[in-house]
């Protein structure tokens, strides 16, 4: 402070340009799989990076297995294996389609994998699947 005032008044300061915003549309797939994969890491208690990783304990591989479940199954439209790999920290296509196979398995065989799908169904107000998965 000098003379009861902050210092910072008396200083003349030049307003900072700004780059111009590209209003671009927002890609709903984008959307979507950013939301699964915030959904599954609070629901499952999953750290994002950890999910993003290469790690393969069984806790992370059936989490990814959910979002890509989710991914696949969404009433909107499934995305594609792609975009699935890209979102879960680019994998490749033929790994989400290992996921989905064993997301589709853990529904079968794995009673809370099953019962967190039954309760993402219900809350999508969905009841029967799309032809993507089980």
């Amino acid at each position: 402070m000098i003379g009861g005032q902050p210092f910072w008044r008396d200083i003349d300061v030049a307003p900072v340009p700004r780059a111009p915003v590209r209003e671009e549309p927002v890609d709903p797939d984008y959307v979507a799989a950013a939301t699964a994969i915030w959904f599954v890491c609070a629901l499952w208690d999953v750290d994002q990076n950890a999910l993003f990783s290469r790690r393969r304990a069984d806790r992370l591989v059936q989490a990814r297995a959910l979002v890509t479940w989710i991914l696949r199954t969404d009433p909107a439209g499934a995305i594609s294996y792609p975009k699935i790999g890209r979102a879960l920290g680019g994998r490749d296509h033929t790994a989400i389609m290992n996921l989905h196979r064993m997301a589709i398995r853990l529904r079968l065989e794995d009673g809370e994998f099953a019962r967190t799908c039954t309760a993402i169904n219900m809350e999508r107000g969905s009841s029967k699947e799309t032809h993507h998965g089980n």
